[in-house]
């Protein structure tokens, strides 16, 4: 089964219905990774891809989004799911448009993560 396979197959079932990528586009995410937009046309995820043996990252992250979440303090992607399949491994986050804000946004934001 390959990655993009799994990747669908898995928010399809965190979902409750159907997902089938209809375009897939790199974007930016990290130095180490690779990075994609996936949607289905009406719903759009955030995908990260690395080597199978960086699984363990990839959970640490979601561990730490979860967390983060639960803090209440800064808004984070929701964790969808994360696993390796055909030698790489992933994660779904959920997509945030984050847009262009102004310095005073950008200081918001700083403060609340820190």
């Amino acid at each position: 089964m390959s990655v993009w396979t799994e990747i669908q197959r898995q928010i399809s079932q965190v979902q409750g219905k159907d997902f089938a990528i209809a375009t897939r586009n790199s974007v930016s995410g990290g130095s180490i990774n690779q990075a994609y937009q996936v949607s289905d046309g009406q719903e759009h995820y955030f995908v990260k891809l690395n080597q199978a043996r960086k699984v363990a990252m990839f959970e640490a992250e979601a561990e730490g989004l979860k967390d983060m979440q639960a803090s209440q303090s800064i808004r984070v992607p929701k964790p969808l799911g994360w696993g390796a399949a055909e030698g790489q491994s992933y994660i779904i986050l959920e997509w945030i448009p984050l847009g262009h804000g102004d310095a005073q946004t950008w200081f918001a934001m700083g403060q609340q993560l820190a």
